[in-house]
Formats: C-alpha cells, structure tokens, sequence
C-alpha cells in the first residue's frame, strides 16, 4: 500500500483501484499498513462527525479546524496510533451494541414463540374463540407491520419479512452488518428497526398482555404456559423500551432526530 498516492495520481488510474477497493482496505487493513494521506482522510472525517453531532455552534467549528490542523502536522507513528485507538472504540462500541439488540431480538422472538403456544394451549382445552383471538393479534400485527414496511418504502424483501415475523431479524443484521440487504438504498437500517421495535410494543406485546390476563382470571385451571407468556410479553416491552431509550440518548442519529430533548 506504500504505492497509494502514485496510484491515485497515476492516469489513467488502475482497473482494480476502484472506491470500493480503497475503501475496504481503509477499513480492513492494519493501520501501520495505511500511507499518511489515507489515515488523515479517515481520522479527519471520523473528527468531523463527531463534532458535528455534538454541537453545530460556531466555537466548535473553530475548535474542529484547530484540531484537524494539529492532525495534519502530526507524524505518522501518532497517526498510527490513533487509528489504532479509533478502531479499537469502534469496535466495542459494536459488540456492546450487538448484545443488546441480540437480547433484544431474543425476547422478541422468545414472545411470539410462547403467545403460538399459548393459542395452541388454548384450542387444546376447547376455548375455541380465546385461540382465535390470540392467533388473530398475531396475524394482525404482522399485516399491519408488512402494510407500514411497504407504505415507509422498505422494499418488497423487507415486505414479506415483515409478514411472516422476520422483520426483527433482518433489522438487527442490517444494523449490526456493514452492508444491510433487502432493504432499499433510501431505508436507513436504524429508523426501521426503532419502528419495528414500536409495532411490535403497540400491536403484539402490549395487547398480548391485556388479552391474556383477561383470559386467565376467568381460567379455573391456570396453565403455567400462559403465566410464562404473559411474563415474557411484559419483559419484553420493558427491554424493548428501555433500549429504544437508550439508543435514542446514545445513537448519534437519534440525538440528531430528537435535538430539542436529548442535545
């Protein structure tokens, strides 16, 4: 890589020096492998959006070209440095937020697994209409959540993902991944997965907790399976929340949607 700026300066440039390219080996390679003109580009833009999510004001701004001044006339070894210390932040940052979406997804699933099992239950004991109900909020909110996923523009994968309950798995990959798929260029992976998060609170989780709780006071034999569903409903609205809170006082780009209440 010691040969970047000759090929970037060379005319006409190489067939396989293309930005994809470029940028893949800025992001994978090791730092000490990196030429001095792409550690400052990485360094002086990653600076850049860190300072333009904090603040906007006009002493910032100067402060930002007072740092990438000192940047540029840092040697190489310190810029090698912090690259290193860049990536190693980034990369917890990552992991930290991977296993919160991971239990997020976790308990999405592990409600909707013991409410099927819970209609199930309840056509097994011949209470025909408590388990149609209980499929019917089902069915309902994933044609609900497909109708809004193809209104909001998504795309026709995220669509059918939506439909049949796998719209949380495929928003937490495309959040966590570099490179979401089935969604459109337009989607913006967080903002779907924050809606998808609501859907599920407001048309599943939250109303499987009052029908269910209905059903069981008026149930002589109360089956343990439908304290576990509703245990697991109620568990899972508290963490979805609780996390959706705290992406919005965390995330970069949910502080920038909420600025009048989170800064």
């Amino acid at each position: 890589l010691s040969s970047w700026d000759h090929w970037s300066h060379t005319s006409p440039t190489p067939i396989w020096f293309t930005k994809k390219w470029k940028a893949r080996m800025a992001m994978r390679a090791p730092a000490e492998c990196l030429p001095k003109t792409v550690l400052l580009e990485i360094l002086n833009l990653d600076l850049s959006r860190s300072t333009r999510t904090r603040t906007k004001s006009l002493n910032n701004n100067k402060s930002l070209e007072e740092r990438q001044q000192l940047l540029n006339k840092a040697p190489l070894s310190k810029l090698i440095t912090l690259e290193s210390l860049r990536r190693k932040k980034s990369k917890y940052k990552r992991i930290r937020q991977a296993r919160v979406w991971s239990m997020a997804l976790f308990m999405s699933y592990v409600d909707m697994v013991t409410t099927v099992m819970v209609a199930v239950t309840y056509w097994k004991l011949d209470k025909t209409m408590e388990a149609r109900v209980t499929a019917g909020m089902i069915i309902g909110s994933c044609i609900v959540q497909a109708f809004l996923t193809a209104a909001t523009s998504q795309g026709p994968i995220a669509v059918a993902c939506a439909f049949f309950g796998a719209k949380p798995l495929l928003d937490t990959y495309n959040v966590v991944t570099d490179t979401p798929v089935g969604i459109t260029k337009e989607t913006n992976p967080v903002k779907a997965l924050a809606m998808t998060r609501l859907l599920e609170v407001g048309l599943d989780s939250l109303p499987q907790v009052v029908w269910q709780s209905r059903v069981l006071v008026q149930m002589a034999d109360r089956n343990t399976l439908v304290w576990a569903s509703i245990g697991g409903s109620a568990f899972s609205i508290a963490y979805l929340i609780a996390t959706f809170e705290l992406d919005i006082d965390t995330n970069h780009y949910y502080r920038r949607l909420f600025v009048r209440i989170h800064g």
